[in-house]
């Protein structure tokens, strides 16, 4: 079982998840690197900054405490790909029993 998780690019995202409150940066775009960034904050104290958000892989994996656990970036036009735009991305937490 997965849920989506709701992001947007031009601006920060709020939500709830088991009690804690979230809040995701807007998804940009690195023009150096070209790569897709974001920080992540929870319950107001904890803090998660420049997280790149990269295809395949649990984004917040190396972070325990994070409330989002097994958070993965999909791109949607070609799952098999890493993410070439925010219109192609989708944020997922896929349950553990999956």
């Amino acid at each position: 079982m997965s849920k989506i998780v709701p992001f947007n690019s031009r601006s920060g995202t709020s939500f709830s998840l088991d009690g804690h409150s979230i809040i995701l940066s807007s998804v940009t775009q690195n023009p150096i690197d070209e790569m897709w960034y974001m920080d992540i904050s929870w319950d107001n104290k904890e803090h998660i900054y420049g997280l790149r958000v990269t295809s395949g892989v649990d984004l917040v994996q190396q972070f325990p405490a994070c409330p989002l656990p097994n958070l993965y970036a999909i791109n949607l036009k070609d799952p098999t790909s890493d993410i070439i735009s925010v219109g192609s991305l989708q944020l997922v937490i896929i349950s553990p029993e999956v």
